[in-house]
């Protein structure tokens, strides 16, 4: 018992507990996407207040450090030994014990998420290794031993050393992190990729006798400023053609001028749309889980073309998620050799870079006309899926207004489009019940044979409405489920398979 009592007043207890108490703090806040969820359990702000009660734990504990270190006195006796220090010190220790708790479930709960939640948290390495290295230099003034203020010194000072080295100079090799997918945006095509540092992406390919090189630009000014790379190339251009990708590392952009690195150049891509029948991959609500969508389309077979349906992850918070779960993913499946045709989900629009997401894919708008082969496809937005005031957009959407601007541009389509297959995450389209009519009567007047989408998690096909619509299964708790839908001049049929192998739905439709 006295030993116990012992250790909890001791110096090396009391340091170890500020710092837990600290990196536990800054881990919290790194990845603060569960307190919506919280708060609407507990009340509106309940998991700030708690925050910042920790903070103000955390500095008492700071302080009883320093008293504890420099072997003050309270009322004749080591503070240590005083009920104020017993106080403070449990409460620290209570706190930082029900972050830890928190910050477990938040991972658990936001695993989806958990991209983000890392490089929210690496973004706060700066300033938390300024407050880590401040709190030791104030600490080692308090300490005694030579030898223990030298070692603690020298690791610091190196660490310090390292991290300043590692901002003014790049220490990683630049490299392209995903081959090209190519995307049709409805008027043009757009090649991206992906590398591990931001740079300056272009494409290298020869038309009619011609060589070019078209950078990621806009208004005169090449783009450095992402790890994705965009670049709009006319479709005549690359059709049956080949071409390759490469970028330039932008170390530092400044008002007059800035610092260059590494060229890194990928292999030569041959690029084709699909002629004939269209054999289509379509998938939907990945959710991160790409290993996963990866096993199942290794069922399906071959294909010529590629339908993203939405919701690739739970949020884009960071530009990486866009990289890893759309371009890196749509890359590896398309191999830069055939068209994308992407459809925004509802998780899509969330994040704070959701606003970027049409940038990052080249895309002018989210509902648009495309064409593969002979088909004519409407690609549309079903947007969020609650209403704008909901808690979970924290008063930023206004969907109402996006989707009843989209309703009149379907009312606008002219009957060139006949025949056409709509494209939607949510097959009904609008949450709002005469939009989604109004939408419906116009592609009718279409002769619109199938609308396409995911959202719900699971495999549906209706025919009781004036148009047919085909749910595709996406992520579950039992794995995932892809489709494959086959176009030929006189049928429309699809089959879905799961990441087991199983053959799950099929479904033949004559024209």
């Amino acid at each position: 018992m006295n030993k116990a009592k012992q250790l909890f007043k001791s110096k090396i207890v009391a340091v170890i507990t500020y710092f837990t108490a600290f990196f536990t703090a800054v881990i919290n806040y790194g990845h603060r996407l569960s307190y919506v969820f919280i708060d609407n359990v507990v009340f509106e702000g309940f998991m700030t207040m708690l925050l910042c009660i920790f903070a103000v734990a955390i500095m008492g504990g700071f302080i009883i450090c320093i008293l504890n270190l420099a072997n003050y006195r309270w009322r004749e006796k080591p503070f240590a030994d005083c009920v104020p220090y017993a106080i403070v010190l449990i409460v620290n220790i209570v706190l930082t014990l029900l972050f830890v708790i928190i910050n477990i479930s938040s991972v658990v709960i936001s695993w989806e998420s958990r991209l983000s939640i890392w490089i929210g948290i690496w973004n706060l390495a700066p300033l938390t290794g300024f407050l880590f290295a401040a709190s030791v230099v104030i600490m080692l003034c308090f300490v005694k031993q030579r030898t223990v203020k030298a070692i603690v010194a020298g690791v610091t000072a190196t660490v310090l050393f390292l991290c300043t080295l590692g901002t003014i100079f790049p220490l990683n090799k630049y490299k392209l992190t995903s081959e090209p997918m190519v995307v049709d945006n409805g008027s043009c095509y757009s090649v991206i990729f992906t590398t591990n540092r931001k740079g300056i992406g272009y494409v290298e390919y020869s038309y009619n006798g011609e060589s070019y090189k078209v950078y990621d630009a806009a208004d005169g000014k090449k783009k450095g400023d992402s790890i994705i790379h965009t670049v709009k190339i006319p479709y005549e251009h690359l059709n049956g053609n080949s071409y390759s990708v490469g970028s330039v590392r932008v170390i530092d952009e400044l008002d007059y001028g800035g610092r260059l690195g590494r060229e890194v150049k990928s292999r030569q891509y041959s690029f084709n749309s699909p002629t004939g029948d269209l054999k289509l991959l379509t998938l939907s609500d990945w959710h991160t889980y790409t290993a996963q969508a990866e096993k199942t389309v290794s069922y399906l077979g071959e294909y010529n073309a590629i339908l993203m349906l939405g919701d690739s992850a739970a949020s884009i918070m960071v530009e990486q998620e866009v990289a890893k779960y759309l371009v890196q993913f749509g890359a590896k499946l398309s191999r830069g050799e055939m068209p994308i045709i992407f459809v925004r989900g509802n998780h899509e629009a969330r994040g704070l870079q959701a606003k970027n997401l049409s940038r990052y894919l080249g895309l002018d708008s989210f509902y648009f006309t495309a064409k593969l082969g002979n088909q004519t496809f409407v690609v549309l937005d079903s947007g969020e899926d609650k209403d704008d005031n909901h808690c979970e957009y924290g008063g930023m959407n206004d969907f109402l207004s996006y989707r009843e601007n989209m309703v009149n541009w379907i009312e606008s389509l002219s009957d060139d489009n006949t025949g056409c297959i709509a494209l939607s995450h949510d097959v009904n389209i609008c949450r709002e019940a005469d939009l989604a009519q109004r939408s419906l009567d116009k592609l009718y007047s279409l002769n619109t044979r199938l609308i396409m989408g995911g959202h719900s998690h699971r495999i549906e096909y209706k025919d009781d409405k004036s148009v047919h619509s085909f749910t595709d299964g996406g992520h579950t708790d039992s794995g995932y489920t892809a489709s494959k839908v086959t176009i030929s001049p006189t049928t429309l049929s699809i089959i879905s398979y799961n990441n087991k192998g199983e053959q799950v739905f099929e479904k033949s439709i004559a024209k």
